[in-house]
C-alpha cells in the first residue's frame, strides 16, 4: 500500500512538473472586420451618392457635353491639317460648357452630402452612434472626391481613346484631351469650399441656385475678361506691342533650345562656328547685300540693298517708275529674291544663283537700253513696253522628258548637281547638300528614299491655302518616313533629325503662320502667331518668275527632286530657320510699334522690358482668367501656349505668362540700331507697295543716328561712285537724296529747302540758311516739308543734319550665336501649374476652417 501510495505521489509530482512546463494552447479564431462606425458611414455615403438620381443626371450630362466638345476638337484638327480659326473653338467653348455643367454636377453632390443630412437629422443620428463630428466631415469630403474623380476619370479615359487619332497635334492634344480633365481634378478641390459654404448657409433651393449661378459666372470669366480688355483704355498699338513681345519671347526660347541642344554636338556645332557668314552669303547673293540674317527683316534687306540703281551717260539715276505703285527695279531681281527666300525659308537651299544673276544682268542691260531709247525718241514720255515683271506660270512642269527617261531607264546614273547657292561655303550648306545628294543618288535603287507622296502636285504644303478670308486651312507634309531614312544614312545627324521631327510634331500649330498671307513669297508678312517665317504655298513653290528657269538644267533638276520628295523641303526649312534664329536677333517690330520713328534699340528694349513686366503682372492680377489658363495650360510649354492664344478677339485670351529677364543684354545683338533702318528703304516706301507717295522726314533717312540733338546721316551707299575723292557740291548731295526718295522730291523742290552744304575736316553737313529751323523733330506729329520751317514751341529742339561720307568697304557685322556670350535667362513669369497649386493650398486651408461652420450647423 505504501509502495503504491509512493508511486502515485511520484506520478503526481511528475505530472505537476510536466503540466507546469507545458504551454497552454491558444485558440485560433477568424473574425471578419465589422463594418460599423466610420467605415459603415463612408460606404453608405458612397452608395447613396452614386445612386443619387439628380447626381447621375447631371454627371452624365457633364460627361456627354465634355466628350462632344473633345470629339469636335479632334475632328477639326487631325494629322498636319490645322485651321487656327476653328481649332481654338473647342478650348474656348469647351471651358465654358464643360466647367459649367461640372459645377452643376458638383453642386448637387455638395447639397446632398452636407446640407440634406443636417436638415433631415441624419447628422444627429451619427453623433448618437458615436461618430465624431470631424470624422463625419472628412467622410463627406472623401465621398465627394471619389464620386467626382470617378466621373472625371471616365472623361479622361474616353477622351484619350477619342484623341488617339491625333497625330502631330501635340498642343491641341494637350489643350483639349489632357489638360481639361487634370484641371477638373484640381478645380473640384479648389471650388469645394465655395460650394460648401453656400450650401451650409443657404436653404437647399437657394444654395443650389446660388452655386449654379456662381458657376455660370466662373464659366464665363475668360469671356468677361476679354470683354473688359476690349473696352479698356489700352490702345490697339499697345495690344499689338504685347503680341510682339509674346512672339519675340517665344522665338528666343525656341532659338535658345536649339542652340543648347547642338552647341556641343561634334557633328552639328560647326554651323555655329563659321566665320564671315554675312560676307559669304553676300558674295553668293551678288546683287543683294545683307547686313543681318534676320528673317523678320528679309524684305527690307532685299529692297534696301538691291543694287538696281544705274546711271546712264546723262547722269540720271534710278529706274523708271510705272503706275503700278512700285519701283520697277524690284521686279528686275525678283527671281533672285525668290531664290534667296526659298533658300532661307522654303527649303530649296540649292537653287543656282549664278544662272539667276546672269538673267538679272541681261534684264538690267535691256532696261537701260530701253530707257536710253525712250529718252532719245520723239515719244520720250511714253512708257517702255516692259512692264517690270515676268509672266506667271499657271501649271509649271519641270523637265518632263528627264523624268520620263529616269522612269524608263532605271540604270541611268544621275550626276551630282553643283550649284552656287545662298549658303555655299558654309557648314549649314554641307549638311543640307549631303542629305540632298544622298536622296537624289537613291533614285530607283534598292535603298531608295521612301516616296511618301506619289504623283504629288504641291509644295511644302499639301493643298493650296484659301485665298480669301482671314485664315486658311493648311495641311503640312508628313516627314517621319524621310527622317527615318536619313537617320539610317547619316547616323552622325541622328540627333539633329530627331530634334527636327520632335519640334515639327509637337509644335506644328505655331511653327508656321496659318493666316492668309500675300501670294508673293518674298512679300509675305511676318506673322505674330508663328515662330518661323511663313512657307509659300503650291501656287509659287516651283516658280521663280524667270523664263530662263524652265530651261536651266541645274534648277530644273533640283526642282524635280523636290517634287519627288517634297518633305525634304520641310526638313531643310526647319533646319535653316532654326539656325538663322540662333544667329540673328531682330527688334524690327519693336521699332515699328514701340515709340517714335527715331527710337534707338536701347530705348526700344527698355520699352520691351517694361511691356514684358506689365504683361506678366496683368496676367497675375487678372483673376478672371486664371481658371481659363489652367483649363488648357496645365501641361505643355507656356511660351508656346502664349503664342497660340494671344488674340483678344477670341472667346479665350491667355495673356502673357513668360518673360526673358535679360532681354536688355540680348538687345546688344539687335540687327538694326533704329527704326528708320527698317521702316524706309532707298526706294521710298519700298518695292511692292501699293502707294507711290511718301511723307518725307529727316528721321526717315537711312542709316541715321541722333546724338545731342544732331542727326548724322550715312549716304555712302547712295552716292555716285564717281564722286569718290572729289569735293561734293550741294546739287550732287541733293541729287543723291532725291534718288533715295524718288517719290518725295523733284529737282525743283529739293533744292528749295533752304540748305547749304558745309565741310569741316572730312565731314560734310547740311546747314539751314539764315538759321531757319528747317530740321525739327516732334514725336507726336509727322514733320512734313511744310512744317519744317515752323518754330513752334511744341516741337523739340532743333538739330543740324550731318552727312558722313565713308568708304563702305567690308563692314559686315560678325555673325555668331546670340546666346554664345549671353545665355538666355527666363524670369519667373506666371507659372500656370504654380498658380494651380497655390489655389489648391488656399482651398485646403479654407476647407479646414469651414469645419467650424459645419460643426455649428450640425449642433443646431
Amino acid at each position: 500500500m505504501e509502495n503504491n501510495q509512493s508511486f502515485n505521489e511520484i506520478n503526481n509530482t511528475i505530472d505537476s512538473v510536466v503540466t507546469k512546463n507545458k504551454k497552454p494552447k491558444k485558440k485560433i479564431s477568424f473574425k471578419l472586420p465589422e463594418v460599423n462606425g466610420v467605415w459603415l458611414l463612408f460606404f453608405l455615403n458612397i452608395r447613396k451618392t452614386f445612386a443619387l438620381k439628380s447626381g447621375i443626371g447631371t454627371g452624365l450630362t457633364f460627361l456627354i457635353i465634355a466628350l462632344i466638345i473633345t470629339g469636335i476638337g479632334v475632328s477639326m484638327s487631325t494629322g498636319f491639317s490645322f485651321d487656327y480659326s476653328t481649332s481654338t473653338i473647342p478650348t474656348s467653348m469647351g471651358y465654358i460648357f464643360v466647367l459649367f455643367f461640372f459645377i452643376v454636377f458638383a453642386s448637387i453632390l455638395i447639397i446632398s452630402l452636407f446640407k440634406v443630412p443636417i436638415l433631415e437629422g441624419i447628422q444627429q443620428i451619427e453623433a448618437r452612434a458615436g461618430v465624431a463630428l470631424i470624422k463625419s466631415y472628412l467622410v463627406r469630403i472623401f465621398t465627394y472626391v471619389i464620386v467626382t474623380y470617378s466621373y472625371i476619370l471616365v472623361f479622361l479615359i474616353i477622351s484619350l481613346i477619342i484623341g488617339s487619332s491625333y497625330q502631330n497635334q501635340s498642343m491641341t492634344f494637350e489643350s483639349i484631351v489632357i489638360s481639361p480633365p487634370l484641371f477638373l481634378m484640381m478645380f473640384s478641390l479648389i471650388w469645394f469650399p465655395v460650394m460648401s459654404l453656400i450650401a451650409l448657409i443657404s436653404s437647399v433651393a437657394m444654395g443650389t441656385f446660388a452655386n449654379i449661378f456662381l458657376g455660370f459666372v466662373v464659366a464665363l470669366s475668360p469671356l468677361i475678361s476679354v470683354v473688359m480688355n476690349s473696352v479698356s483704355s489700352e490702345s490697339p498699338e499697345k495690344l499689338r506691342q504685347q503680341k510682339i513681345v509674346i512672339n519675340k519671347n517665344a522665338k528666343l526660347i525656341f532659338a535658345n533650345d536649339f542652340y543648347k541642344k547642338f552647341a556641343n554636338d561634334e557633328s552639328i556645332k560647326k554651323i555655329f562656328e563659321d566665320t564671315n557668314i554675312l560676307q559669304t552669303i553676300n558674295n553668293n547673293a551678288k546683287v543683294m547685300h545683307f547686313k543681318n540674317l534676320s528673317l523678320d527683316l528679309f524684305d527690307t534687306n532685299l529692297v534696301a540693298e538691291g543694287k538696281t540703281n544705274s546711271r546712264n551717260n546723262s547722269g540720271n539715276s534710278g529706274k523708271p517708275s510705272y503706275d503700278n505703285g512700285s519701283s520697277s527695279s524690284s521686279s528686275n531681281y525678283q527671281p533672285i529674291m525668290s531664290a534667296i527666300f526659298r533658300g532661307f525659308v522654303g527649303g530649296q537651299f540649292n537653287l543656282d544663283l549664278d544662272t539667276l544673276y546672269s538673267d538679272y544682268v541681261s534684264t538690267i542691260d535691256k532696261l537701260n537700253q530701253e530707257v536710253i531709247d525712250s529718252s532719245n525718241s520723239s515719244e520720250g514720255n511714253q512708257k517702255p513696253p516692259y512692264n517690270g515683271g515676268y509672266p506667271p506660270y499657271e501649271d509649271y512642269q519641270i523637265n518632263k522628258k528627264d523624268q520620263q527617261k529616269l522612269i524608263l531607264n532605271s540604270n541611268i546614273e544621275l550626276p551630282k548637281i553643283e550649284t552656287k547657292n545662298i549658303f555655299s561655303g558654309l557648314e549649314i550648306n554641307n549638311i543640307l547638300q549631303k542629305m540632298f545628294d544622298k536622296v537624289r543618288e537613291s533614285y530607283f535603287t534598292d535603298n531608295e528614299a521612301p516616296i511618301s507622296y506619289p504623283n504629288f502636285d504641291g509644295g511644302v504644303l499639301v493643298g493650296q491655302s484659301i485665298s480669301s478670308g482671314d485664315s486658311s486651312t493648311i495641311t503640312n507634309l508628313e516627314i517621319s518616313g524621310m527622317v527615318k531614312w536619313l537617320k539610317k544614312e547619316f547616323p552622325e545627324y541622328k540627333n539633329l533629325l530627331d530634334y527636327i521631327q520632335w519640334q515639327y510634331e509637337n509644335y506644328n500649330e505655331i511653327l508656321f503662320s496659318r493666316d492668309k498671307t500675300r501670294s508673293s513669297a518674298f512679300n509675305s508678312t511676318n506673322n505674330l502667331k508663328s515662330v518661323f517665317r511663313s512657307l509659300p504655298d503650291k501656287t509659287n513653290i516651283y516658280t521663280l518668275g524667270s523664263s530662263s528657269v524652265d530651261t536651266n538644267e541645274k534648277i530644273s533638276s533640283v526642282m524635280a527632286t523636290y517634287k519627288r520628295y517634297p518633305e525634304l523641303m520641310m526638313i531643310n526649312s526647319l533646319i535653316t530657320q532654326n539656325w538663322m534664329s540662333v544667329m540673328s536677333y531682330s527688334a524690327d517690330e519693336l521699332f515699328s510699334y514701340i515709340g517714335s520713328n527715331n527710337l534707338r534699340y536701347t530705348e526700344a528694349l527698355k520699352s520691351y522690358d517694361t511691356l514684358e513686366k506689365q504683361g506678366v503682372q496683368s496676367t497675375i492680377i487678372n483673376l478672371l482668367n486664371h481658371f481659363g489658363l489652367m483649363f488648357t495650360g496645365l501641361v505643355g510649354s507656356d511660351a508656346a501656349k502664349d503664342l497660340w492664344y494671344q488674340d483678344r478677339d477670341l472667346l479665350f485670351s491667355r495673356g502673357m505668362t513668360t518673360n526673358v529677364s535679360n532681354i536688355k543684354q540680348l538687345g546688344a545683338y539687335s540687327v538694326v540700331n533704329s527704326s528708320s533702318e527698317l521702316l524706309n528703304s532707298r526706294y521710298g516706301n519700298g518695292a511692292g507697295t501699293s502707294s507711290n507717295t511718301e511723307k518725307y522726314n529727316i528721321a526717315d533717312m537711312k542709316n541715321y543716328s541722333i546724338h545731342d540733338n544732331k542727326v548724322y546721316l550715312d549716304l555712302s551707299d547712295s552716292l555716285d561712285p564717281s564722286t569718290s575723292g572729289q569735293e561734293l557740291t550741294l546739287p550732287m548731295v541733293m541729287s543723291d537724296i532725291q534718288s533715295l526718295f524718288p517719290f518725295s522730291f523733284s529737282k525743283g523742290n529739293i533744292t528749295s529747302l533752304g540748305l547749304e552744304l558745309k565741310k569741316e575736316g572730312q565731314e560734310y553737313y547740311l546747314q539751314p540758311i539764315d538759321k531757319i529751323n528747317y530740321w525739327k523733330y516732334s514725336p507726336n506729329s509727322d514733320s512734313s516739308s511744310s512744317s519744317r520751317a515752323s518754330s513752334s514751341e511744341e516741337q523739340s529742339s532743333t538739330f543740324k543734319a550731318y552727312l558722313s561720307f565713308t568708304n563702305k568697304g567690308n563692314n559686315d557685322k560678325v555673325v555668331e550665336p546670340i546666346f554664345k556670350k549671353t545665355p538666355l535667362e527666363q524670369g519667373l513669369g506666371f507659372s500656370v501649374i504654380g498658380a494651380a497649386f497655390t489655389y489648391l493650398a488656399l482651398s485646403l486651408a479654407i476647407t479646414a476652417l469651414l469645419f467650424l461652420l459645419y460643426r455649428s450647423k450640425s449642433r443646431f
